[in-house]
């Protein structure tokens, strides 16, 4: 672990050990028709610090995305305990209930009902 050390005022000021990330969690509410993702939790774990059981997690998905006006009814719930890259878009292959990265995308524009549409 790195010492974090940062100047105020002329006076060096040390503000702890970093700890290390040890893992992230996610939970995906998607639609199983067509695997597009509704709404997805992460949950960041780092080093020496307890895990959060999947089923609190989960609940806490469903919680959040409700909260933010999804409509959870009829979605799935996938977990991927050992998250790779939280900045790329997935989707979920229904039949396997794995995630699968979707190419990267660019947005080209917002249409009149305000869906974004994207392109390659």
């Amino acid at each position: 672990m790195k010492m974090i050390e940062y100047q105020q005022n002329n006076f060096f000021i040390q503000a702890g050990e970093t700890p290390k990330l040890e893992s992230i969690y996610a939970v995906a509410l998607y639609d199983p028709k067509d695997g597009k993702i509704r709404h997805m939790h992460h949950v960041i774990t780092l080093e020496n610090a307890s895990k959060t059981e999947p089923q609190l997690l989960e609940r806490d998905a469903i919680a959040n995305a409700k909260r933010v006006g999804h409509n959870t009814d009829g979605l799935k719930v996938l977990h991927i305990p050992n998250f790779g890259d939280p900045t790329s878009m997935y989707r979920v292959d229904v039949e396997r209930k794995t995630l699968i990265k979707m190419p990267e995308m660019t947005l080209s524009k917002i249409s009149k009902n305000g869906e974004s549409q994207v392109t390659k």
